[in-house]
């Protein structure tokens, strides 16, 4: 008899601490914070003005390659999104091709990934980013580099519907 109540206590423990948090919400898709990767592959081209992108052109990819569920938090100061999975690089883009920055599936601003082991990437499109991603530093960088332009450009990274939905879901450190 005790070890039936016992099995049964068991397979209780088992199942309570087999429950998903309650406590963390999920998002779908297109919801949030999101980084997408073009349909077609967009090489970083020095002579292109990427400031103003007619984001009607470029055709995103159906699945986000950063979902907001991904980030755990964002760095304001020093614009660094830290991520709950770990995610390859190859997983998120390629070297000097573009990713898209999106709220709410729309498109907020664009960059290029920068190789990994350089210091100089796509130094002249407006934003690019820095993938540091191993089990240990989950972290994605996206930097900003106005120095290297002859006319100032405006950066977006804390444009107000980015902050404000990060702020919102207590993801802003």
């Amino acid at each position: 008899m005790k070890t039936k109540w016992m099995l049964l206590v068991l397979i209780g423990l088992a199942a309570v601490s087999c429950e998903k948090n309650r406590d963390v919400k999920s998002y779908p898709d297109g919801e949030g914070f999101e980084i997408y990767l073009p349909d077609s592959a967009y090489r970083y081209n020095p002579d292109m003005d990427y400031s103003n992108v007619d984001f009607d052109t470029i055709l995103l990819q159906k699945t986000p390659a950063i979902r907001y569920n991904d980030v755990i938090k964002y760095d304001t100061l020093n614009h660094v999104i830290t991520l709950g999975n770990f995610k390859n690089y190859s997983e998120i883009g390629e070297p000097r091709y573009m990713f898209v920055v999106t709220m709410n599936k729309l498109p907020i601003y664009c960059g290029f990934f920068r190789p990994t082991g350089t210091s100089n990437g796509c130094s002249a499109a407006p934003i690019y980013g820095e993938s540091i991603l191993t089990p240990i530093h989950n972290k994605l960088y996206i930097d900003f580099d106005s120095a290297s332009w002859a006319i100032p450009q405006t950066d977006k990274r804390m444009d107000r519907r980015i902050i404000d939905r990060l702020m919102v879901d207590g993801k802003i450190k």
